[in-house]
């Protein structure tokens, strides 16, 4: 196990904050991929001689990275490399959006539109015949759910909706990101969706963008979306539909 780190540690001086200089090492190593998902590093003591400093830092970066999803420590593995994962830029996000307080929901519409009508458009391009499928299951649901008069339903698949479609764009960035302001536009989709003729517009939008996803019209897709929440944003602030 040692060998096969091929001893890519180097020592450290000793300065403030060590864990730290400890911390940002292992994650170049392992982000670079010099370290590989799955390897088990060597204990606590091999790795504080390994970088020539106390077993206390090596500890408290090891509960750093852990923290990061970048390292995993169990009983009887000890310390074992994991690959980077793209939800915790959403966790990371959302901690800091909901950091800020109130949010204005302009700062928001600004951010969602920028990442959803680009989602839209490598949809078009990227989407699979299955996530298409899936799609059009949602808007048959969506529609059903309406007919109940079912708000809370319904909210819950427009927000489907959009996953799956940033899920159809093939980036799992984008994705993340857009999940880090998945609570926030929640409640925006709450308060949206029970304004008088939201919903019934909501769908038609979804069913406008699946057409154009499902044609491979990516200048569409984007068009469509782009149109979509504009419409979302008005009602959200109780404006008059559009025709």
């Amino acid at each position: 196990m040692t060998d096969a780190l091929s001893n890519p540690f180097k020592s450290v001086s000793r300065e403030a904050s060590l864990s730290d200089k400890v911390t940002e090492q292992l994650t170049d190593l392992i982000v670079s991929g010099q370290i590989k998902t799955g390897v088990r590093l060597p204990s606590e003591r091999e790795l504080g001689q390994r970088f020539g400093v106390s077993r206390t830092v090596i500890r408290e970066a090891v509960r750093s990275l852990t923290a990061r999803g970048l390292l995993r420590v169990t009983s009887g593995r000890g310390i074992e490399v994991e690959a980077p994962d793209p939800r915790n830029v959403a966790t990371s996000m959302r901690l800091f959006v909901k950091g800020r307080g109130e949010v204005d929901y302009g700062q928001v519409h600004e951010v969602r539109s920028a990442l959803e009508v680009q989602a839209a458009g490598l949809a078009a391009v990227r989407a699979a015949p299955d996530q298409i499928v899936e799609l059009e299951n949602v808007c048959a649901e969506f529609e059903k759910s309406l007919s109940r008069a079912d708000h809370a339903e319904a909210a819950e698949l427009d927000v489907r909706f959009h996953r799956i479609l940033a899920s159809a764009a093939g980036n799992d960035l984008l994705s993340a990101v857009l999940d880090s302001i998945s609570d926030i536009l929640q409640e925006v989709r709450n308060i949206g969706l029970t304004r008088p003729g939201a919903p019934e517009q909501a769908l038609a939008a979804h069913r406008w963008i699946l057409e154009c996803v499902r044609a491979k019209d990516s200048e569409a897709a984007r068009r469509a979306m782009e149109r979509h929440l504009s419409e979302s944003e008005r009602f959200w602030r109780g404006g008059a539909r559009e025709n």
